[in-house]
């Protein structure tokens, strides 16, 4: 029987060596099932250090975490091409065009240079990034971040200041809530592999949680705010933010409005500041569980219905359960896992918001399903894009383990 010192290192151990045969295997996406390989050994080292945490001093956690997010940075994101986007959009906008005007194929943006244009997905619809997004690409333009490493950087700086506002405010539990952040392998690949930017509106919504736990309400909501007009679901916290005796309602929806509105002044003053967000397809569906369950039985558009108003409902119920200010992180936490959980499309790195609040608050469901979520790059594997049915049962395989997270909420749902 190994020490927990033992398994803590091994882990750890196991946790680098995987990653750095990431960065050696070259394009992941056309060794789909080599990296899945090396992801399941990253994902046990995880749990095996986690096992010995006790063992582990901070300074090897710090460590290592940073360790791995240097391993990841070198190599070209192949998992997902979403910073293309980020890059054109930044480029288009140095021009003075409003990037939500044209799509990438359109012979309005021929003058924008950028060579890799061929490379942008999803080419015929415009941005559906929010403006605040907009605005950092546009920044990051302007001060020459042309390149995957420069945005691996930026958001790398984002994803840094997660783990120490994690550090700084889980009080007694820091060790803990530091090590399950810092050293998961989902979240340092999406961030400094793929270079996404989820660390961003992860940052302020973390923020938020505790400017609430303080009683700033005014700022919880501008940073709440600020986070939606990163990416749109930071929106949905609003429900356990003012349900169940936390952030006075007045200062935390005047905040949010400053945040959320002001970013899209100067795209609506120039013509639009949509994109294609209320075009993109009709019945999108990738990686999804309650919603691919509802889909046998329901049409798409009654299906997209009955999972928001399921949402709006529990959320409500869950947050009016777990009361009071002290308690944010963890309604936080909650109702981003019942968000993921709930979407049509979920890719992996839309767990990156609820792993960090998670860790924070002590939920560990989130983290695990985090944990899980790489299994649908498996939809890369062979010719076309083919989403597999066993992949999909692994990614929510946590929901139907034991789990002291589940039978909390279904209590809390039940005593509501």
């Amino acid at each position: 029987m190994l020490s927990a010192r033992s398994r803590a290192y091994l882990g750890i151990v196991l946790l680098v060596a995987t990653c750095a045969g990431m960065l050696f295997t070259g394009d992941l996406r056309a060794h789909t099932y080599a990296y899945l390989l090396l992801y399941a050994g990253a994902a046990a080292g995880y749990l095996l250090a986690l096992s010995g945490l006790s063992a582990l001093p901070t300074t090897a956690i710090v460590a290592a975490g940073l360790l791995l997010r240097l391993l990841l940075f070198p190599g070209e994101p192949s998992l997902s091409d979403d910073y293309h986007r980020y890059i054109w959009d930044g480029a288009v906008q140095t021009e003075g065009i409003n990037p939500y005007l044209h799509a990438p194929s359109s012979a309005a943006l021929d003058a924008v240079g950028y060579p890799e244009r061929g490379l942008i997905n999803h080419p015929d619809l415009r941005t559906i990034y929010p403006p605040l997004s907009e605005l950092l690409f546009y920044g990051m333009a302007r001060a020459g971040v042309s390149s995957a490493a420069g945005l691996k950087t930026v958001f790398g700086l984002f994803d840094l200041g997660v783990a120490l506002l994690i550090w700084t405010a889980a009080g007694r539990r820091r060790k803990e809530a530091l090590a399950l952040y810092l050293l998961h392998p989902m979240v340092a690949q999406e961030t400094w592999s793929s270079a996404h930017l989820d660390a961003a509106p992860t940052l302020l919504v973390v923020a938020a949680a505790l400017l609430i736990v303080r009683g700033s309400d005014l700022r919880a909501g501008l940073a709440l705010g600020l986070g939606a007009a990163f990416k749109f679901y930071p929106g949905f916290l609003l429900i356990p933010a003012l349900v169940g005796n936390r952030a006075r309602p007045l200062p935390l929806l005047s905040g949010f409005a400053v945040g959320f509105g002001l970013p899209y002044v100067p795209y609506l003053l120039t013509g639009a500041a949509l994109g294609s967000i209320t075009e993109t397809g009709t019945t999108p569906e990738f990686n999804s569980s309650v919603f691919y369950l509802l889909r046998f039985v329901l049409p798409y558009s009654t299906a997209r219905i009955v999972v928001i108003t399921a949402f709006v409902i529990l959320a409500v119920l869950l947050a009016r359960r777990r009361s009071g200010r002290a308690v944010t992180t963890h309604a936080f936490a909650v109702t981003a896992t019942l968000l993921v959980l709930l979407l049509p499309v979920v890719h992996p790195w839309y767990w990156v918001m609820a792993v960090a609040l998670g860790s924070l608050a002590g939920v560990r469901l989130p983290i695990f399903l985090g944990l899980a979520a790489p299994a649908s790059y498996t939809t890369y594997a062979g010719a076309g894009f083919r989403q597999r049915l066993w992949a999909r049962v692994l990614s929510y395989s946590v929901l139907v383990a034991p789990s002291a997270d589940l039978k909390a909420i279904a209590t809390d749902a039940k005593a509501t």
